[in-house]
């Protein structure tokens, strides 16, 4: 009898070490360098980017945590200006950016902006955040153009005035969400994300109290008030998102329609990297999207971070995470032989792999589902969604024009149901359960 062998996890410098003991409590083991070959790793884990070169390199037992060149959203001012570009070509689709400008080239047209709000006596406040910097580190919002500035890139978006808030308190969302090709592409969102807020009430009156306008845990986590227990938030500055709908649905509020609007801004988002990123089956990404709601509810898109911090401090960063982790390295399809760093003794032949790529070039939905399966543990795909934006994906140059247009048509199609369903009483998913509700397939 063959012995299998573990699977060995290769570490960069920086990652949280909560990946390590996921890893090792799933029966992996660490890289050594001193008695591995070079090549003797199953999966590398690193918190900066993997070159094309890299990545075309990979052997069959390997993996990667990332793309390459999926910086071009994950770098502040790269998503100012993917986002921009895609807005001028495909319209409205891409209207949950806030609008934004890179600074210094951008410097003269947002100087215009800001002077014709000024003169329309519009609201006119800005948030700036250094390109570079992550963490909520550098950010400040400022009101007169006197009190800007800076002496790196940075980004200056305008300052949503009305943020829905939480009992008072100003809060975003960190969803996970997780891409396991780019041809087609292929999006899963994660049911287990969070809900971060302020640790003081929003207050437009004092605009520089960072713990009532800012969200990022690695700022609220120096606030005189964290561990106070705040009126209907307890303490902390977190809830998990079962914690968030369970409160939305003791107020009556019907949260469906808010989960289809992300699913599409995260869709309409990485979008922008399918003609940049490369083709590698070896490839995986876990993104950390960060949303904002309005009072409308209408979601807004803040940034999308590049291996979200793992961090364990609170109960509902245990409950995401771990199991989070679990999901991503199921998504890699190892095989038995990969631990002994040999190809499978039951590789895919040939003939079949044809005849799956055949099958998604003509948006056979049974064929992607046996590539890329409907769910991986509390991870759902969101997209592709049915045969046409399949096949759209699934062309040389991906046909973004015919996603973009079918994404709003099934959307709205599934936003009538959901108002029927509504109007008839038909009751809500239970909070624990997956928020995921499919467009049409």
């Amino acid at each position: 009898m063959t012995t299998v062998q573990p699977l060995v996890l290769k570490l960069g410098e920086s990652v949280n070490p909560m990946v390590a003991d996921v890893l090792h409590a799933m029966g992996w083991r660490l890289h050594d360098e001193a008695k591995d070959a070079i090549d003797g790793w199953n999966l590398y884990w690193r918190t900066n980017s993997f070159t094309s070169d890299e990545a075309a390199a990979l052997k069959p037992w390997q993996r990667i945590n990332s793309f390459p060149r999926s910086h071009m959203i994950t770098k502040k001012d790269a998503l100012c200006r993917a986002m921009r570009k895609m807005q001028r070509v495909y319209g409205n689709a891409f209207n949950f950016n806030p609008e934004g400008y890179v600074l210094p080239a951008d410097k003269d047209k947002f100087v215009a902006a800001y002077d014709a709000r000024q003169a329309a006596g519009e609201y006119n406040t800005w948030i700036c955040k250094p390109a570079e910097l992550s963490r909520g580190r550098g950010i400040f919002i400022f009101q007169s153009l006197d009190d800007l500035t800076y002496d790196r890139a940075c980004v200056v978006q305008a300052y949503l005035e009305r943020p829905l808030t939480l009992l008072g308190y100003k809060f975003d969302l960190r969803l996970y969400v997780l891409v396991t090709s780019f041809k087609p592409l292929t999006v899963y969102m994660y049911k287990k994300g969070l809900a971060r807020f302020g640790t003081a009430k929003y207050d437009t009156s004092d605009m520089t109290n960072l713990y009532s306008h800012l969200t990022n845990t690695s700022i609220n986590k120096f606030s005189p008030t964290l561990e106070a227990q705040k009126d209907g938030i307890g303490a902390g500055c977190k809830w998990s998102l079962i914690q968030l709908r369970q409160h939305w649905q003791a107020q009556g509020f019907d949260d469906r329609n808010v989960w289809r609007h992300i699913s599409n801004l995260v869709t309409h988002t990485l979008l922008a990297l399918v003609d940049e990123c490369p083709v590698n089956s070896c490839c995986r990404e876990l993104f950390g999207f960060d949303v904002l709601l309005d009072e409308n509810r209408k979601p807004h898109l803040l940034e999308v971070n590049f291996g979200p911090a793992l961090g364990l401090d609170t109960p509902q960063d245990r409950d995401a995470k771990i199991p989070l982790i679990q999901d991503v390295i199921s998504s890699m399809n190892y095989s038995d032989g990969d631990g002994a760093h040999a190809p499978s003794k039951n590789p895919v032949p040939l003939r079949v792999q044809k005849a799956r790529d055949a099958g998604l070039t003509t948006g056979d939905m049974e064929t992607l589902n046996e590539v890329h399966p409907q769910s991986i543990g509390d991870f759902h795909r969101t997209f592709p969604f049915n045969s046409t934006t399949l096949k759209a994906a699934y062309k040389p140059r991906p046909d973004l024009r015919v996603i973009v247009k079918e994404i709003r048509r099934a959307s709205k199609a599934q936003g009538a149901i959901l108002k029927q369903q509504h109007a008839q009483g038909v009751e809500l998913l239970a909070p624990e359960e997956s928020w995921f509700v499919p467009l049409d397939s």
